[in-house]
């Protein structure tokens, strides 16, 4: 603030390349939103008008979204019931002639079977994004989620594991897709006010570069300095998520009427936040808010895409049983206990 630059400039450029760093990835395009990463991460691949995206159902809506913005069809497969991620063997059984890209969500934080779906998008030459929004901090097989040669977008909202109050970045090892995109952010042009001041002494133009229409999708500087300053602490933050994901699993592991989500050993999530599977599920709700503990749930099916659910059964039968414990850096321990006891009395 003391700068007297707030906008998009040297803050935001050092995030960029902190987190670039931080993730292992050649390339990090700052935006100003999680939905602005993915969209934008869509119109670089340049789908066709009326192209099928292969994605998941278990996502916030912005996931579906984003991919009608740019004039595309969503196409859901189907879920493992497990975990909630996207099932390798439902995306290849979803891919048709007119299939363009498959999107995938890595639910809760914790990694989809990326090595399977690849060999997926490979095999049929279609391009793979992840949507990485809840997994700042995940792993798959030893490496950070967000780098490698698929495009990665993440989210930095109020409620991530690193925040930068509003705020996204797309992670791309393509230096003409990050040079694109970071056009595609100011509007379609090839540079942003500050650099066009630093190569020229003035702001005064008479015109301006455009490349293509683009968006307001610019990340300011004060925002890239309330992330700079979450990156100092997102390993400590993580690793109190982790434990509490272990409290709850290790407490909740013997109540009937319960499923916990399956991990394995080859990754580790964020833990964005804890899904349980609840056979009965709005009794279990209506009781912890009694006891004052607030749940939710991630996600209900998209209403709009209501036609695909038969096709999806897994997802809906996940849907409808999953309820979402609070799962956030400042529980202490007295309320972890609150919550465990409210959840073994909730029955």
């Amino acid at each position: 603030m003391e700068s007297g630059w707030i906008g998009q400039g040297p803050q935001t450029r050092a995030f960029e390349s902190a987190l670039a760093e931080r993730l292992g990835a050649r390339n990090c395009v700052a935006v100003s939103s999680g939905t602005a990463a993915l969209h934008v991460a869509l119109v670089v691949l340049d789908l066709s008008p009326g192209a099928e995206v292969v994605t998941t159902p278990m996502t916030w809506i912005a996931t579906h979204h984003v991919i009608e913005y740019v004039g595309c069809r969503p196409i859901l497969a189907d879920v493992d019931p497990t975990t909630g991620n996207i099932d390798p063997a439902s995306v290849a059984a979803r891919i048709g002639e007119r299939t363009e890209a498959i999107v995938v969500v890595h639910y809760s934080g914790y990694p989809c079977d990326l090595e399977e779906l690849r060999a997926i998008a490979d095999r049929h030459r279609l391009p793979l994004v992840e949507d990485a929004a809840q997994a700042m901090g995940a792993t798959y097989h030893g490496k950070p989620v967000g780098a490698g040669e698929n495009l990665q977008t993440l989210s930095f909202g109020p409620t991530k594991n690193l925040t930068t109050i509003h705020g996204g970045a797309v992670m791309t090892a393509d230096d003409a897709q990050a040079d694109r995109l970071r056009a595609l952010r100011n509007l379609g042009q090839s540079r942003g006010t500050r650099d066009r001041m630093l190569a020229s002494g003035s702001s005064y133009r008479e015109s301006y570069e455009r490349l293509e229409v683009g968006f307001r999708y610019d990340l300011p500087d004060v925002h890239a300095a309330v992330g700079l300053g979450q990156l100092t602490s997102l390993d400590a933050d993580n690793a109190r998520r982790a434990a509490i994901a272990a409290l709850y699993a290790d407490e909740l592991a013997d109540v009937s009427g319960l499923e916990l989500p399956a991990r394995g050993d080859d990754r580790s999530g964020a833990n964005h936040f804890f899904p349980l599977l609840v056979e009965r599920r709005s009794y279990l709700a209506q009781a912890l808010g009694r006891r004052g503990v607030d749940v939710s749930v991630h996600y209900p099916l998209n209403p709009l895409l209501d036609s695909q659910a038969p096709q999806v059964p897994a997802a809906a039968h996940f849907a409808a049983r999953t309820l979402t414990l609070p799962l956030h850096p400042s529980l202490t321990d007295e309320q972890l206990e609150q919550i465990v006891e409210a959840v073994r009395a909730g029955w």
